[in-house]
This record gives C-alpha cells, structure tokens and sequence, in this order.
C-alpha cells in the first residue's frame, strides 16, 4: 500500500491507497481544521503500522506524532513534543524520521525564537510512543542555523545533515554523526555555495556502508531558474567518497 499525508483549508489529511490501481482504502482527518497544521513525515512502525509528523499549529505549534491503525486509521497512540527552548516549534518539512531495529522512532524538532533563530533537537520515542529523550543543540552564532534531516545505522548511532551561518553572512552545510546518547562525534562541512542553501535527506546506505545526503543549492534567493541539487556520500568517519550535482542553466532542479 501507498501512504499519502496532504495539506489543505481544512487541516491535514492521510490517505491509505492501492498500489496496484490506486484505489483509496480509508482517508481521514489528523488534528484540528486548521490550514497552518502541516504534515512533515510517514514512517511505517515497527508493528507494520504508519506514523505520521505534523506540525501542530492549532496546538501552539507542538509537533504531533501519530501511530494509526493500518486496516482503517484509528489511532493507536499519540503524542505532543514542544522544543524546550525557544517559543515555538518551527516547520521542518525536510526532516524524515527514521525507524531503528529496536523500534524506537527518531526525528527532529526546531524551536523558533523568531526568524532567523533556529533552536535545535534529536528526539527519540519508543515503539509505544512514549518520549525517551530530546537532546538539544544551539551553535554560536546561531542565525540561520538548523537541522535538515536524520538517519540510523544498524548501530544506534544517528546522522544529522545541518546548515550553520559562517558569521560573515555566509551559509554552509555539514554532516554531524552522535552515538546512542546524542553525544557528537564528529562534524564535517561540505565546500559550497556561499548562500542559499539547504541541508536536506539523509540515509544510510545498506550495511551502513556509508551516508547519502542530498543539499539543494538555491544559489539565489527566489525563483532564479539555477538552483541545483548535490548527492554527497560519506563513508561512517565523515570523510567524503563522491560528489555530484545535478543541474541545467535557466531551469531550476529541487526536491
């Protein structure tokens, strides 16, 4: 089956379809009627079941987590996560969270002061949705700062991809690897463009035989018609294997 997530005037939606005609088995409602509630990620449990992200406007910007039944939509469980510093729980729509052997659930939250402040988190809930940890992190000068998107070895460790401002107007972005405990251990940014530009997917490649990050290298503000999207693999030490960009003059190319 094929899991969808949607966005409309009348809240968010997920819808279960037939992947072989695409006929739709059930759809329904998550959260409130609010046009601001956003679905950010679908991951399919341990228990076979989907779990769906969104951002909770209608909450005071939590970031809901839910577990649905996959014969018909029901909740199974779930739950809120508000950063615990700064205002709010900002969008972050890159962000895919990731499933590990045990079935614990990891995925991002931002907490937003106001742009371009961007307070940082790794969270962690088990099969049951019960929240294990939130490690925050916060960089000096934090302007422009965030995470893009995590993933999961076989190990428990976690790859984060990032954006960090230079301090003199420039952003780049990096790799961060934290073991089990969210403690880091090592970072490594990537030679690019000197600003817009976005950390985005991250995975780990079979038999944790190294990371693929995507970045998406906006080179200009707006709709430009030259923006770019770059595949970096990294082997598990942070030493970067191959680059490649992928792009055509005048036409813009983003996830």
């Amino acid at each position: 089956h094929i899991y969808l997530s949607g966005q409309a005037d009348a809240g968010t939606f997920i819808t279960k379809a037939n992947k072989s005609d695409g006929t739709v088995d059930w759809r329904r409602q998550l959260g409130s009627s609010s046009a601001n509630n956003v679905p950010s990620s679908i991951v399919m449990g341990s228990g076979g079941n989907p779990i769906v992200i969104i951002r909770m406007t209608s909450g005071n910007e939590d970031q809901g987590y839910f577990n649905l039944n996959e014969s018909n939509g029901a909740d199974v469980w779930k739950t809120l996560v508000k950063k615990t510093s700064g205002n709010t729980t900002a969008m972050n729509t890159t962000s895919h969270a990731k499933v590990d052997s045990s079935g614990n659930i990891h995925s991002l939250v931002w907490g937003d002061t106001g742009h371009p402040n961007y307070y940082n988190a790794i969270v962690k809930h088990n099969s049951s949705g019960v929240l294990q940890s939130i490690s925050d992190y916060r960089t000096s000068p934090s302007t422009e700062d965030y995470f893009g998107d995590i993933a999961v070895d076989s190990s428990g460790n976690k790859y984060v991809s990032y954006r960090y401002n230079t301090g003199s107007g420039n952003n780049k972005v990096g790799l961060m690897k934290v073991n089990s405990s969210d403690v880091i251990q090592w970072q490594k940014g990537i030679d690019s463009a000197p600003n817009y530009i976005s950390p985005e997917q991250v995975e780990v490649m079979p038999e944790d035989a190294g990371i693929i990050m995507r970045i998406d290298d906006r080179q200009n503000q707006g709709d430009s018609g030259d923006a770019k999207c770059t595949f970096v693999r990294f082997d598990t030490s942070g030493n970067v294997v191959w680059k490649r960009q992928f792009g055509i003059s005048g036409i813009n190319v983003q996830g």
